[in-house]
């Protein structure tokens, strides 16, 4: 197991107190629009409800992966802190 892949594992267990383990987890299954644009060296993608959010890397696969490293890093940031945390916004498709 890589370095990073044992810190989300931490985190998911006990980001930061038992008693946070549950709205972690609740946060952590919704969803979130993600906007994913690329650029000149590969991808890069955020979550507009989270402010500061943000991912990169060569390949989408990879980005994402970075986005949700980095939205588990912001709720848990968020939880310990006390942080108000947006629920996803409602996004309307056009026809």
């Amino acid at each position: 197991m890589s370095k990073r892949e044992k810190r989300l594992d931490k985190l998911r267990q006990n980001p930061v107190g038992v008693s946070t383990i549950k709205d972690l987890a609740y946060y952590l299954s919704l969803r979130y629009t993600v906007i994913l644009t690329p650029e000149i060296d590969g991808w890069g993608a955020i979550i507009p409800d989270l402010r500061g959010c943000v991912g990169a890397g060569d390949t989408i696969v990879e980005t994402l992966t970075m986005l949700e490293d980095a939205k588990l890093g912001w709720f848990a940031s968020a939880l310990k802190h006390g942080d108000v945390i947006p629920e996803p916004s409602k996004v309307e498709l056009a026809a």
